[in-house]
């Protein structure tokens, strides 16, 4: 993955609604290349594996011991949090002062 660094533009003098108007659309393009550059590292990270990296039956059962791992995980997790905040009667019951 590319690591790349967020610098600050150098300040720019805009004298003219044209000249505005240039900026604007100079920096909707860069916009929709970094939205294009997310997007794909979006789809890299959650797409389905395909049969071809899953090949052997060994990688596809780790596949899905992974899944299974991940939400039994966020089951625990929010049980967890619902006995941590004592459940939906808490949310409506009167609080003793």
């Amino acid at each position: 993955m590319q690591k790349s660094t967020i610098t600050q533009p150098a300040r720019i003098n805009i004298d003219s609604i044209e000249a505005l108007c240039a900026r604007k659309e100079q920096l909707r393009g860069e916009l929709d290349v970094v939205e294009e550059r997310m997007s794909g590292i979006w789809h890299e990270m959650f797409r389905q594996p395909t049969a071809e990296e899953l090949g052997s039956p060994t990688k596809r059962l780790m596949a899905t011991i992974t899944s299974a791992s991940a939400l039994i995980d966020g089951a625990l997790l929010g049980w967890k949090l619902y006995r941590r905040f004592g459940g939906a009667k808490s949310w409506f019951r009167r609080r003793k002062k």
